[in-house]
């Protein structure tokens, strides 16, 4: 259980009135809870509570599956022979081929480094974006605006209201751009990275005698 877990809870209550503020008696239209809304496009409550739903812990875990299986990846590749103890044509096709093959097999063993490093990445991202938001949301329990919310029904039109939610929520949906802004970066810094292997080099094609015929039953 982190920061975030244990603030949600108190925290969940007071989003709710900001949402229902919001739907209910708007806010200034110069307000910037507008702009940092349309950029989420979320209220800040459903903000919130999809943050709150990234788990680091199962990113991490597969992040270590990865290296695991990377090790065991190692072990098998160095057990492939580079020849074939035989003569002819299938043995010929084989050593032409193993370069090509061991170079493609380095470059699947790369492939799941990275993506190792880009699970551990994510859930570093996730770590952080949750401790940001549990400051923040500590912050706005603590505020003049949530003791506003909370000591007057959302009926009418009081202007203090209207301003006490927005504020509020601009303050909230502000982090939350700035971690999933944050998150795209992780993303883009990976996006080059995390290519598909490319084509295997199968080499030269064996050398076959005039005449020579393969029996195929």
């Amino acid at each position: 259980m982190d920061l975030l877990d244990r603030v949600y809870p108190v925290a969940s209550d007071l989003l709710a009135r900001v949402d229902q503020a919001l739907l209910t008696l708007g806010a200034p239209p110069s307000h910037p809870i507008w702009t940092v809304m349309r950029t989420v496009g979320a209220t800040p409550s459903d903000a919130v509570a999809h943050l709150v739903g990234l788990d680091a812990v199962q990113l991490t875990e597969a992040a270590q599956s990865v290296t695991t299986s990377m090790s065991e990846w190692h072990d098998i590749v160095a057990a492939l022979p580079p020849s074939i103890d035989s003569q002819g044509v299938a043995a010929e096709a084989y050593t032409n081929a193993w370069p090509g093959i061991a170079a493609h097999l380095d470059d699947l063993a790369g492939g799941l480094d990275d993506a190792s490093a880009f699970l551990r990445a994510t859930a570093d991202w996730i770590a952080r974006s949750r401790r940001s938001l549990a400051g923040t949301l500590a912050s706005c329990l603590g505020s003049r605006e949530a003791l506003t919310l909370r000591s007057v029904p959302l009926t009418g039109i009081d202007q203090a209201t209207i301003i006490a939610a927005a504020d509020i929520g601009a303050q909230v949906l502000a982090m939350a751009a700035h971690c999933l802004d944050d998150g795209w970066q992780v993303r883009d810094r990976f996006t080059s990275i995390l290519a598909e292997a490319g084509r295997i080099d199968t080499g030269a094609a064996p050398t076959i005698r005039a005449g020579h015929r393969i029996d195929v039953r």
